[in-house]
């Protein structure tokens, strides 16, 4: 199991680092725009699931 957990870590590290390379050097045309719409639905995804389930995060002993 930690071996997933682990290999998420590095695939979620390396989509983030496509995402802000992406904002330094645009890529080609149709791959730029898709790329940008990928980083921003996940960011938003990832800043709701702080609003929504903030409260239990609090309680847990290591929320992240």
């Amino acid at each position: 199991m930690k071996l997933f957990w682990g290999l998420g870590k590095i695939l979620m590290l390396g989509f983030w680092l496509v995402v802000l390379i992406n904002a330094v050097i645009e890529a080609p045309s149709p791959f730029g725009v898709m790329i940008d719409m990928a980083g921003a639905v996940l960011l938003l995804t990832h800043l709701l699931e702080l609003f929504l389930f903030n409260g239990s995060l609090r309680g847990r002993r290591h929320p992240w």
